[in-house]
């Protein structure tokens, strides 16, 4: 029961001063709603209050589906501080048999810095939580036995898995845990070695999301150049056991030839498609078998050719397009313009004009969301103009554009007040990032920082 609410004196206007407004006075629904905003860790932290709270922590304790603990650690630790492995197992054991997410990264949680100690806490992780289907596992060095003892037993659960892959020790018992994953949907990979990876690539069935591609190690350069590249019989045997994927990423895979674009050519439900890194010329054949692809909506492969955009643009059914270190002319700008269904636009590439906005179809003024055009010379008015008259525009990213002014910053920030759609620029690098935390302060407003002089300003902070 709340406490006792003091008695106010007959005929007496005034609210007694000692009369105080307290969480206790919430009946149990509004703060079990309360209650959900918080993550196991600071409901750990919460029960500690009194009897009441902890009964009703328990109860939140079964609401809680995912488990992140690089989440957590950002949410209530500093920067640099990290769980210790017994606070990782006890926030574990308050909500593992509802846990249906789990994402665990070795930077998350010290342990005497060793790391089959390590990889024992995952293995008790997966132990706690019996129930996850999609789990994320980094930095937790695949050469151990164990690990893949303890895998085996999750794999025929899991829809989702991320993971990387440092040694080859142990990838052929890798690979058997694979052929047992019957359930497997999604899965995320990166690898120092090719030959792991191509023998990954060939024990996967019936996916519906793949993506892979490299990390350094310390037994490497560091340098992408001087890897063993990806086999492509290994790909092409991968495209034939996954018919049915929708999803593609690639980072990285100089042996690229006729036969995997061929390969891709027979994942007829293919939705994304992602190649970053990926050498491969023969603009003929990946054009013919990209418009072939007729569910393809998302799209982003390096070096675009402004040919090969003018052979997909009759098709007119990318969503996302990302023209990674494509060499933007009036060519592009152009083509550009036939689309008109893009959702999100992505351009790395530098240019020193305003073409691009100016040569974007009008039909994207009701369907684009998201402009990203970093360290590109695109003047303030012509970039407040296209977003005044792009109200669907939720994000745009204009960082290390060294044309914008503080006279852009102020206009967007009057534009915010009238904006029914909210927006986020990321303007680091630019001329207003040093200039706008005193704009901000003049109008009495609040703001965030990503990190020093990096801000993003958002309709409903004004």
């Amino acid at each position: 029961m709340p406490p006792p609410t003091k008695q106010r004196k007959a005929n007496d206007g005034k609210q007694d001063s000692d009369h105080r407004v307290s969480l206790l006075y919430l009946n149990d629904d509004c703060l079990l709603s309360i209650f959900a905003y918080f993550d196991a860790y600071q409901l750990m932290n919460l029960e500690r209050v009194c009897d009441r709270f902890q009964d009703l922590v328990q109860t939140s304790f079964k609401r809680i589906e995912i488990l992140d603990f690089q989440s957590m650690r950002k949410a209530s630790l500093k920067e640099y501080e990290t769980f210790s492995a017994s606070t990782i197992l006890e926030i574990a054991s308050n909500v593992g048999p509802y846990v249906r997410t789990l994402k665990i990264n070795t930077t998350d949680f010290t342990c005497d810095g060793l790391i089959k100690p390590k990889i024992k806490i995952l293995g008790e992780l997966l132990n706690i939580c019996p129930h996850v289907e999609y789990l994320s596992f980094l930095g937790f060095y695949c050469f151990s036995s164990e690990l893949h003892s303890f895998l085996s037993q999750t794999i025929r659960k899991l829809k989702s898995l991320e993971m990387d892959l440092y040694g080859d020790a142990y990838d052929d018992v890798l690979c058997e845990c694979l052929l047992m994953a019957d359930q497997l949907e999604e899965i995320s990979i990166k690898s120092v070695s090719s030959e792991v990876t191509g023998k990954f690539l060939k024990a996967l069935r019936n996916l519906k999301k793949l993506s892979f591609g490299r990390i350094r190690s310390i037994r490497y350069t560091g340098n992408y150049e001087n890897f063993e590249n990806y086999q492509p019989s290994n790909f092409i045997e991968f495209c034939k056991n996954n018919r049915n994927l929708e999803c593609l990423t690639i980072d990285h895979f100089k042996e690229f030839n006729d036969d995997c674009m061929n390969a891709i050519a027979k994942l007829t439900n293919l939705k994304q498609l992602h190649m970053k890194r990926v050498t491969y010329f023969n603009i003929m054949v990946r054009s013919r078998i990209l418009g072939s692809l007729v569910n393809l909506t998302h799209l982003s492969w390096s070096r675009f050719t402004y040919e090969l955009l003018d052979i997909l643009s009759p098709y007119d059914r990318i969503e996302y397009l990302d023209l990674e270190d494509s060499d933007m002319d009036d060519n592009y700008f152009e083509i550009l313009g036939k689309f008109t269904r893009l959702k999100v636009l992505k351009i790395h590439a530098t240019f020193y004009d305003n073409n691009l906005l100016t040569a974007l179809n009008l039909a994207l003024v009701n369907t684009l969301e998201e402009l990203h055009v970093p360290e590109n010379w695109i003047s303030d008015n012509v970039l407040y103009d296209f977003i005044v008259t792009h109200p669907r525009l939720k994000y745009v990213d204009i960082t290390q554009n060294t044309l914008i002014t503080t006279a852009f910053a102020k206009k967007v920030r009057d534009h915010f007040r009238e904006r029914a759609q909210p927006l986020k620029i990321d303007a680091y690098g630019t001329g207003i990032s040093v200039h706008f935390k005193k704009i901000l302060r003049e109008q009495r407003t609040d703001y965030e920082t990503k990190r020093m002089n990096h801000f993003r300003f958002h309709r409903g902070d004004y």
